[in-house]
């Protein structure tokens, strides 16, 4: 098996190799040029390897192909890779979130979540915080992470409860997990995945989308799906919740007081957020917001590293920034993001063609249609797409589209840009869909097979409705 597995390895390796250097040298169809030829073929030989091989080494071949092409040099693509505003900031958004991860701060804000006295004897609401609190662990940290502490702490939960694997609200709080670390990593712009599509957008339309304001649409179209979910466990599926309406809060664990460590690294996350967000609200003739806007998101969190990395509390610094480069930062993603801002540039550009190919083709298709049926199109798309394809990639396929298609129908291309992030992170319909599906449909000791796809269309159906009937029309009236 082993054998097998590494024969297909070397077998796709040699297929996105060939797509990458070999694409370019066809005839190019017009108006796409030589040059657009050399970036599609690159672009399409990174989307072959990403897809089946992995992010690593494939991203990082792309910049010397990239660098080897007719379009750029080396020294230029790096710039625009390595030297991104936005792979800058993943890098130290990450660092940030690992000193939350380290302090054990991640672990205090679910505990407050569910030791909340309203709790006591009310199910269903002791059920939406532990939901509520497995959400924002993923908004504020990454998905893996918040989904083995949520389900280490749910499980000793159900465990002293005298709930069973398989039970009916076993199944529904396990899944939920899932679905609140799903849509939490939408929840914030400048984490890596829907920054990296939000930047490809950025480089297609050279508009950028308001921090506060993509804020607003997501979290609260989150919520409504969360609260529908927890709804129709309550009403629908109804399951035998006697034994927690019984139980005594204790059972949920005890809140401990932040050390003055945590409380330190807190402050910093808190102010940097803040700061990202508040020239979204101030004037922007105030000093405040020039600064900031000076600064932009990037330089803002590098600040916040500094801050952690100086401060030495009893000989240590709050960051040590060599441990959390190696254990916390993403590598693969950071280059996977290095990539698709360098490789989105080439096929953006003018001199490629491409752009105006795609409107040659996709504009006799969506002519004399509605920007409203267009964008449904495109979130049933990504919906699909997400759950058979990385969604960082599906989302650099879609926003040249999104904005060319858009400015031509008429139709709202930030809006379209902010919902289609939002749902190419509900993927969870099959264990190649994400690492948070192979997760759900890996857990059958506590979710049947069955259960996990008859729960999972569910979910993506649950997202779907929201984002139609309550996203598209606050999308337009936000953006």
């Amino acid at each position: 098996m082993s054998k097998q597995k590494d024969i297909g390895y070397y077998v796709h390796s040699l297929i996105g190799i060939a797509i990458m250097f070999g694409f370019g040298h066809i005839v190019p169809p017009e108006p796409i040029t030589a040059i657009g030829m050399q970036a599609l073929g690159i672009f399409l030989g990174l989307i072959y390897l990403w897809s089946f091989v992995g992010t690593l080494w494939p991203s990082l071949l792309g910049l010397v192909a990239l660098g080897l092409s007719e379009y750029s040099n080396m020294s230029n693509v790096l710039t625009m890779s390595i030297g991104n505003d936005i792979v800058v900031q993943i890098i130290f958004i990450m660092a940030l979130v690992g000193a939350l991860e380290y302090w054990g701060i991640t672990n205090h804000i679910a505990q407050w979540f569910i030791t909340r006295r309203m709790n006591q004897g009310r199910p269903w609401i002791f059920s939406f915080m532990f939901i509520l609190a497995t959400y924002t662990l993923a908004a504020l940290t990454n998905a893996m992470t918040t989904i083995v502490l949520a389900w280490s702490i749910l499980y000793d939960i159900l465990e002293k409860l005298n709930y069973k694997k398989g039970d009916k609200y076993s199944v529904i709080m396990v899944v939920g997990v899932i679905y609140a670390s799903c849509l939490g990593l939408a929840a914030l712009p400048f984490k890596s995945v829907p920054l990296i599509i939000l930047g490809a957008f950025q480089k297609a339309s050279g508009l950028q989308v308001d921090y506060l304001q993509y804020m607003a649409l997501v979290i609260s179209i989150s919520l409504i799906c969360l609260t529908i979910y927890i709804l129709i466990a309550a009403f629908v599926i109804k399951p035998d919740v006697t034994l927690l309406e019984n139980a005594d809060i204790e059972i949920f664990g005890k809140l401990e007081k932040l050390n003055n460590q945590q409380k330190i690294v807190s402050a910093v996350m808190v102010v940097c957020i803040l700061a990202m967000l508040v020239p979204s609200i101030l004037p922007k003739t105030l000093g405040l917001t020039i600064l900031l806007n000076k600064m932009s998101a990037t330089g803002i969190v590098i600040a916040g590293v500094i801050v952690l990395v100086l401060w030495k509390y009893e000989g240590t610094p709050l960051l040590n920034f060599k441990r959390i480069a190696g254990e916390t930062i993403a590598w693969d993603l950071v280059f996977l993001a290095a990539a698709a801002m360098a490789v989105s540039s080439a096929m953006t550009a003018e001199e490629t063609g491409i752009k105006a190919f795609l409107q040659q083709i996709l504009l006799p298709i969506f002519s004399g249609k509605t920007p409203l049926m267009f964008l449904f199109t495109l979130i049933v798309l990504s919906m699909i797409l997400t759950n058979i394809m990385n969604n960082a990639v599906v989302g650099l396929i879609f926003m040249p589209i999104v904005y060319s298609i858009s400015m031509e129908i008429g139709g709202n291309s930030v809006a379209a840009a902010v919902l289609i992030t939002l749902c190419l992170h509900v993927a969870l319909l099959t264990p190649a869909a994400s690492p948070s599906g192979a997760l759900l449909h890996g857990n059958r000791e506590w979710v049947p097979a069955k259960q996990a796809y008859l729960y999972s269309i569910l979910l993506v159906l649950i997202s779907f409705f929201v984002v139609v009937i309550y996203g598209i029309p606050v999308s337009n009236i936000i953006f």
